[in-house]
């Protein structure tokens, strides 16, 4: 996955909700990006199984940020 097309600084998380509580605790962050300012974010991971979520968060919470977040899904034979 990736998130393009930043104004200010985000990153992305690839969570999975372990305990299915809807909430994101400690423990249940899988992956991250943490490029600076305005690059490109991405995440590359295979063998997902249903129930990850993709959390975008901004660097500042009080600097807002247009993006496009890219999702490839892919069937592995």
């Amino acid at each position: 996955m990736s998130l393009i097309n930043l104004t200010a600084n985000a990153n992305i998380r690839l969570i999975y909700d372990a305990n299915n509580n809807g909430v994101f605790n400690t423990g249940e962050e899988m992956s991250r990006s943490s490029n600076s300012e305005t690059s490109t974010e991405t995440i590359n991971r295979s063998g997902l199984a249903s129930g990850n979520y993709v959390n975008v968060y901004r660097y500042v919470s009080s600097i807002n940020t247009p993006y496009r977040l890219n999702l490839v899904s892919a069937n592995v034979a």
